[in-house]
């Protein structure tokens, strides 16, 4: 059965697999179970594709496998990290018995806890998929992954329990994935739609298209959510405040302006997002930083001096990640919000960090989407694949391929085929139907013109009654009125709009 929320069906299958394999883990040696753990993982695999809605190579469903907060989805593999979690499990067992038992050559010698060696080993693969990348664009792509918050809408709760910012729409989530992942949402490169440059197969440009809107969109949505979270702290914000910096004409620094924040001054918060895919910013190890201090702080500061209020960039990239300085802005914001609502910190912080990340995904997804629906949108599997019994592995670590898709094999009643078939291989006649009019005009040997619809008639047909029913409108009655018969000539040759 397919789950239509992709968001809520990838989060269900992320944590609750999570808690099935852990007791396997920690009691049982993996050489034990190894096969079934290579079944459980390809099953796993096949239910993400289909979750997202793609197949994935061994490549990208290793970076997929990694823990979000590395780049990926979480969905570790349960050969690569059984082994770990035995051997933490196993070092524990031993202290608290305070005995001294003899270690299996598969037990590492010193002892790590379960989280810290599952951590090293993505680490260590995050590594290796960098050194292994193609191009630069995959470089930058994996670094900016693994920046602090970018990934926190893979583990948003899709939940309306604080705001509707948390829940994306299945195919806002699933290009929102690709994009992560560096799935191709497009068979080839194309002219954009909106400014004829070229839309790469990857989404960049349409990450940062100044047509249409979208950038504006997303800066304001996430405006509104800034001003949200420091109204929920009493601090009285004030967006897009005018005279910050004097009688200057079309300088307002502030998208979110708090009158008091510290040492007796405001805050001006100036918002923006940047994507480290660009030709500048592919090189940079900070692109968003890079943007904050030469295109934020190089042009503001020095107007600020003087001033009663501070200034701050709080600058995003398109990947998620977000600035120190931001950082510390939108942390504030959260301690102020959280004790105003009487929330433990830690958890309102998790769930607004949840919240910008969501809120900043769902714009850059959408404007992926408005240039590529319809101009040769990947296809997605319609497969769940094999079942657990038809699986046949080898006993080693390698991924199993996507599956073959089935051929289609829907049942079509005989009812159906009759019509079909009536209808493809014997002409019909269709009587003429009365013509009901309100300012209906005809015009005799061209073409008929009704509500700004232009209707051609058939050469063939050379004349014709049309019978008018006006309602009056105060009598409530209808009354007949036949119209002169016109002869028809064949329509001239013209172009069909």
């Amino acid at each position: 059965m397919d789950f239509e929320d992709s968001q809520a069906a990838l989060f269900l299958l992320r944590v609750s697999f999570s808690i099935v394999r852990g007791s396997f883990h920690e009691a049982t040696p993996l050489q034990q179970w190894r096969q079934q753990a290579l079944n459980f993982d390809a099953l796993l695999r096949t239910a993400a594709e289909s979750i997202l809605g793609f197949p994935m190579s061994d490549h990208t469903y290793a970076q997929a496998s990694l823990t979000p907060t590395l780049g990926g989805l979480g969905l570790r593999k349960t050969v690569e990290h059984a082994r770990l979690a035995y051997s933490a499990s196993w070092h524990e067992s031993m202290d608290t018995a305070e005995e001294d038992w003899i270690r299996p050559s598969f037990v590492s010698p010193t002892h790590q806890d379960q989280k810290s060696a599952s951590f090293e080993f993505d680490r260590a693969m995050l590594e290796h998929l960098v050194a292994s990348a193609p191009n630069d664009r995959e470089v930058q792509r994996l670094r900016r992954l693994a920046q602090p918050h970018a990934g926190a809408f893979v583990t948003a709760v899709p939940s309306e329990e604080d705001g509707f910012q948390t829940i994306m729409r299945p195919r806002n989530f699933r290009v929102a994935v690709r994009y992560r992942l560096g799935v191709v949402v497009l068979k080839e490169d194309i002219p954009c739609p909106m400014c004829q440059q070229t839309l790469d197969k990857l989404g960049d440009h349409a990450t940062c298209c100044p047509k249409s809107g979208d950038i504006i969109v997303r800066h304001n949505s996430l405006r509104n959510l800034v001003n949200q979270v420091a109204a929920d702290g009493l601090l009285n914000p004030v967006m897009e405040k005018k005279g910050i910096l004097g009688p200057t004409s079309g300088r307002r620094p502030g998208d979110v302006t708090i009158p008091c924040w510290a040492y007796g001054k405001g805050l001006a918060i100036d918002l923006a997002v940047t994507s480290p895919f660009t030709d500048q910013h592919l090189r940079l190890v900070e692109p968003c930083e890079h943007y904050a201090y030469h295109s934020k702080h190089g042009k503001y500061d020095r107007d600020f001096r003087g001033t009663d209020f501070m200034f701050g960039a709080l600058v995003f990239e398109t990947t998620g990640a977000i600035t120190e300085e931001g950082t510390r802005i939108l942390r504030q914001l959260f301690r102020f919000a959280a004790k105003r609502l009487g929330h433990q910190f830690s958890s309102y912080c998790g769930r607004a960090w949840a919240r910008f990340s969501c809120n900043l995904q769902k714009s850059v997804s959408q404007a992926i989407l408005s240039r590529c629906d319809g101009l040769g949108v990947c296809p997605a599997p319609s497969t769940l694949g094999p079942t657990l019994g038809s699986l046949d592995l080898a006993a080693d670590s390698k991924s199993v391929p996507p599956p073959a898709i089935p051929p289609f094999t829907a049942s079509v009643s005989s009812a159906v085929l009759s019509c079909v078939h009536a209808c493809v291989d014997t002409p019909t006649l269709v009587a003429p139907l009365p013509l009901h009019t309100n300012q209906h005009t005809i015009y005799s040997n061209k073409e008929l013109h009704t509500n700004q619809h232009t209707i051609y008639i058939p050469k063939d047909l050379h004349t014709t009654t049309v019978t008018q029913h006006s309602t009056h409108p105060t009598q409530h009655s209808t009354h007949p009125t036949q119209l002169t018969t016109h002869t028809l000539a064949p329509i001239a040759s013209q172009a069909l709009v």
